[in-house]
């Protein structure tokens, strides 16, 4: 399953567009506290939150529709496409109230999977930037297996891998594979090398970035083959981890 949350300035005037514009069902709507789900459809949610603060249209938001053309007319008269990801899928951009984008997916061919198509195209435009994506959040925990059973039984994150990094120290990846993912570090009696939260993200050129942006950087650090990076510290003093990608 997979949430997108966007931030609405007027939550019905939001739900009529994704709900009965896009035609997201609605899961669950609370005008009361300002938040609305919708979606399903692939394991793919809406989140709509409305909490009176200013909106900045800066989220995208994919959809599969039947017939992407007359969805995007009907929505939006300034919509732009069909754009051809030469793939076996189309879309259409169209703004929503906010202004933040929509693509609207339709599938052409038979069997193709639009998230699959959509991902490459969006790794391919990533590629491309110095800020590669939001990689983890890392939490150290005083009890490794409990909270492993806590993130992953209970609250449902998938574990994408585990692993040791020296001795006495475990490190489990959970959520998404090709998602963001939450990071957990148990040090058993061993001190941590950081303070207990930290923000990851994946960079090209990690090592350069590093120093550039903090004198007194740590790394590179290389708890695993393959796996490379470094810390600073950002201009509250919280930690970044910078990965190499």
């Amino acid at each position: 399953m997979f949430v997108r949350a966007v931030r609405v300035s007027e939550l019905e005037a939001s739900l009529e567009f994704y709900s009965d514009g896009v035609g997201m069902p609605r899961v669950m709507v609370c005008m009361e506290r300002g938040i609305a789900i919708l979606g399903g459809r692939d394991g793919l949610y809406l989140e709509l939150i409305c909490d009176g603060g200013a909106v900045e249209p800066s989220m995208s938001v994919m959809y599969t529709v039947d017939d992407a053309s007359a969805v995007a007319a009907r929505l939006d008269t300034g919509f732009e496409g069909p754009f051809d990801t030469g793939s076996g899928v189309v879309f259409y951009r169209v703004r929503d109230p906010d202004g933040h984008e929509v693509k609207l997916l339709e599938p052409r061919a038979e069997g193709v999977d639009v998230h699959d198509v959509m991902r490459f195209a969006t790794e391919k435009y990533r590629a491309a930037r110095l800020y590669r994506m939001f990689a983890h959040t890392t939490i150290h925990v005083s009890d490794f297996d409990r909270s492993l059973r806590f993130y992953s039984e209970d609250i449902g994150l998938p574990v994408v891998s585990i692993f040791s990094a020296g001795p006495g120290r475990r490190i489990a990846m959970l959520g998404e594979r090709d998602g963001t993912h939450l990071e957990l570090i148990g040090d058993g009696e061993g001190q941590v090398d950081c303070p207990s939260f930290s923000i990851g993200f994946s960079v090209k050129g990690a090592g350069d970035l590093a120093a550039r942006l903090d004198s007194g950087f740590r790394g590179p650090i290389s708890p695993s083959p393959g796996v490379e990076f470094y810390f600073v510290r950002d201009p509250d003093g919280y930690c970044v981890q910078l990965l190499d990608a």
